[in-house]
């Protein structure tokens, strides 16, 4: 079965992104791509651990 995220968490999780990389301007590109990468891997890798019945 396919799970997918709400639309509402959708819209949460682009607007954490779109405020990271607005607070990341005046950082470095790695370490701004590195916060970056942290957040959208954790997010893809979320619902593999919920369970599905």
């Amino acid at each position: 079965m396919l799970t997918k995220p709400s639309k509402s968490g959708i819209k949460l999780f682009l607007e954490s992104i779109r405020l990271a990389i607005k607070k990341g301007i005046s950082t470095s590109m790695a370490t701004l791509i590195g916060s970056l990468n942290r957040k959208i891997v954790g997010w893809a890798n979320y619902p593999e651990s919920c369970l599905i019945n």
